[in-house]
C-alpha cells in the first residue's frame, strides 16, 4: 500500500481524486469529533 509522509508521520493513501486535472491523494487520517475535542478541553481545564 502506498503511503505519504506528512510532518514525519506516514499515512496510507486510499486513492486519488482530480481537481482541475491535478491528482490529489486521499489519505487515511484519523479525525477527532468536535464533541470529543471539547470534552478533552474541559478535562484539561479542570486539572
Amino acid at each position: 500500500m502506498e503511503t505519504m509522509k506528512i510532518d514525519n508521520r506516514e499515512y496510507p493513501v486510499l486513492g486519488t481524486i482530480a481537481v482541475n486535472g491535478q491528482p490529489i491523494p486521499l489519505l487515511n487520517i484519523r479525525m477527532m469529533s468536535d464533541e470529543r475535542e471539547q470534552e478533552l478541553a474541559r478535562k484539561g481545564a479542570a486539572v
